[in-house]
């Protein structure tokens, strides 16, 4: 498994060899259900598998088709990323508080922005949500855009 910052890591991120890049992704899904087998105790980890794969395959294309995001989604997309990293529990809740209506306003004007190749004013009109960081309004907008706007 690669860790970020590895000479492995460094190594892969120079090469341009099609085969490698897969191999990568396999070890990446291998290692979120380790991590997900390693955190039984967490009642987030149960679902970061399914989690993940939402991710990486269906929110990309609720974001194309609705080009904003509803509540429910925004709160997966924290569960999911609570579950890759360090627990925060203030989170969660803050991410309830939001209404239908806040979330629909600031990620549409977030996914124009990033149509306009604005990323630094993408991430601020999330960040305009309540529990909604730098770190969250990255997993939002690499999802879709992952050349333009990488997870941090």
């Amino acid at each position: 498994v690669l860790r970020k910052g590895t000479p492995k890591a460094r190594k892969l991120f120079k090469n341009e060899d099609q085969e490698r890049w897969n191999n990568a992704l396999q070890s990446y899904i291998k290692a979120v259900k380790q991590r997900a087998q390693g955190q039984k105790t967490s009642k987030h980890a149960a679902n970061l598998v399914k989690d993940d794969e939402w991710w990486r395959e269906r929110l990309p294309k609720i974001i194309a088709n609705d080009r904003k995001i509803a509540k429910p989604d925004l709160e997966r997309v924290m569960r999911w990323k609570l579950a890759r990293g360090k627990f925060r529990p203030t989170l969660p809740a803050l991410i309830r508080r939001n209404t239908q209506e806040s979330i629909a306003k600031h990620s549409a004007e977030a996914f124009s922005r990033m149509e306009n190749q604005d990323l630094k004013g993408a991430i601020k009109s999330l960040c305009e949500l309540s529990g909604v960081g730098a770190a969250t309004a990255s997993a939002i907008l690499a999802c879709r855009w992952p050349k333009q706007a990488p997870f941090m």
